[in-house]
């Protein structure tokens, strides 16, 4: 069996990567912040982080999204202005526009990593109305690998699980490793939002002790 490779820390990765994903892909609603269950993600964010830093952010952002402190309305216009526009976006959420120093999508990164979604048969849903390096559709990627990896190690396949892990964590340091932290400090200083701005330092806080777990697991 892979090292460190426990089917808490399994299933908790496959729900963190899908919280960020609908957290960052979908616009805000009631049914969307009362889906989640704060003591299992609680413990996801405690199972991928020992140091206990993702715990952290983790709490600050279940409270952030707690109904008595949801005000829905703020929420929809936040992301409406983060993450749509029409105005320029003060945190683009696309790995070209950090990776490329230019404020333009469709760049060469955007391509590699439409071949890594080829090469393991994932299909974004919003493809091709959405360019490939959207961080949402980077998290559902990371979310699809996590399942894969979980339904390998419900099979007792310690090879396609392996697999899953290794792309998982060639995926993270390769990609939204080299530009989550630059997004989040922008959300943070230009966002104007305490919600996104806390929702992205808790995934990159995740993205670091997700990496560095995988890892230590697959050598």
């Amino acid at each position: 069996m892979i090292e460190d490779a426990t089917l808490d820390y399994l299933v908790a990765r496959r729900f963190g990567y899908l919280l960020f994903q609908r957290l960052f892909g979908t616009e805000p609603s009631d049914e969307l912040f009362d889906a989640i269950d704060e003591d299992v993600a609680t413990r996801a964010f405690g199972f991928v982080d020992v140091e206990g830093k993702t715990a952290a952010y983790g709490r600050e952002l279940l409270d952030l999204a707690q109904a008595e402190n949801r005000d829905l309305a703020a929420r929809l216009s936040d992301y409406t202005r983060l993450f749509v526009g029409p105005a320029a976006l003060p945190a683009p959420p696309w790995e070209s526009v950090y990776l490329e120093g230019k404020r333009m999508v469709m760049q060469p990164s955007t391509l590699d990593i439409r071949n890594v979604y080829r090469a393991h048969g994932f299909l974004p849903a919003l493809y091709p109305r959405v360019p490939d390096d959207h961080l949402a559709l980077e998290l559902d990627f990371l979310a699809s690998l996590a399942a894969e990896a979980c339904d390998a190690y419900d099979r007792g396949d310690e090879g396609r699980m392996r697999d899953a892990l290794e792309a998982s964590g060639d995926f993270i340091a390769d990609h939204p490793l080299k530009w989550i932290d630059a997004f989040a400090c922008d959300l943070e200083e230009k966002g104007g939002s305490d919600f996104y701005a806390c929702a992205a330092k808790a995934l990159a806080s995740f993205m670091v002790a997700d990496a560095r777990r995988l890892e230590a697991a697959c050598g």
